[in-house]
Parts: C-alpha cells; sequence; structure tokens
C-alpha cells in the first residue's frame, strides 16, 4: 500500500526528480533507484495520470533539481547575498546578464556558487548541454519576472 493521495505524488515527484538527474552523479543504489524511478513512472502515466509539466524542461528540471535551494523563485537565502539574486536587474548588475557571462559562472562557480562544469565533483557535474539549459532557462526566467 502506497498512503494517501498525497503521499503518492509527493514520492512520485521525488522518483521523477531521481530520474531526471545527470546520472553521472550517480552509483550503485542510486542506479536502482533511477529505475525504480523510471518504472514506476511509467506505471503513473499508464493509470492515466498527467505528465508532469517539467517533463520536457532540462533546463527547469536542473534548476530545481540543483539550484532552487539557493536560489528559490530567482532569489537568494544567503542573507550576505543581497543583490546576488537570479532577476533581471541584479544580473544586469553583476555582470551576468547575458549567457557567455552566465555560462561561466555556473561552470567554474564563484564565492559562495559552487561549479557545476567539469572539473566540479562527480555528483554535481552538468554537461556543457545541460550548462547551457539552465543558462537559458534562467535568462528567460528573469527576463520574465521570475
Amino acid at each position: 500500500r502506497l498512503g494517501p493521495p498525497h503521499a503518492r505524488v509527493r514520492t512520485m515527484l521525488w522518483l521523477l526528480t531521481v530520474a531526471a538527474l545527470p546520472s553521472s552523479g550517480f552509483r550503485a543504489g542510486h542506479m536502482a533507484a533511477r529505475c525504480l524511478g523510471a518504472t514506476t513512472c511509467a506505471a503513473y502515466l499508464a493509470a492515466g495520470h498527467p505528465a508532469p509539466a517539467v517533463a520536457g524542461d532540462e533546463g527547469k528540471v536542473l534548476f530545481d533539481t540543483k539550484c532552487a535551494a539557493c536560489h528559490p523563485g530567482g532569489g537568494n537565502v544567503l542573507p550576505f547575498m543581497a543583490g546576488k539574486t537570479l532577476s533581471a536587474k541584479d544580473l544586469k548588475n553583476n555582470g551576468y546578464a547575458d549567457r557567455e557571462s552566465m555560462i561561466e559562472l555556473i561552470t567554474y562557480g564563484k564565492g559562495a556558487m559552487p561549479a557545476y562544469g567539469p572539473e566540479s565533483p562527480p555528483f554535481s557535474r552538468f554537461t556543457d548541454g545541460q550548462i547551457a539549459d539552465v543558462t537559458d532557462y534562467v535568462l528567460q526566467k528573469a527576463k520574465d519576472g521570475w
């Protein structure tokens, strides 16, 4: 028995998140979780439940998984980082309003922000394509006002 509907949805969202994460960051038990997530996802969708809104948006999925803990809604949870949000104004003021600068920031990190490029730890490493997807997502959300 899976529990009440809200618990099933929470479990399903967790499994979708696990299944969407880059496989380079997972080993042994995590690979089993990815497999279980994919199997459960297929069963969930086959039962007539709608697909989640993030199913085809790689940039959003990666942002929600790796970035939103510190940047919920484009903000910044670190109190000493006022003015370092992902708003269009702050991105412009800090020199990250263009795609190339944002890609460099995500790839190499800066200050309290970790790097997600090729030199980062395997569990947080993004491919060049994933960095581009997150960059495009963040810049579009900033343009739209989050």
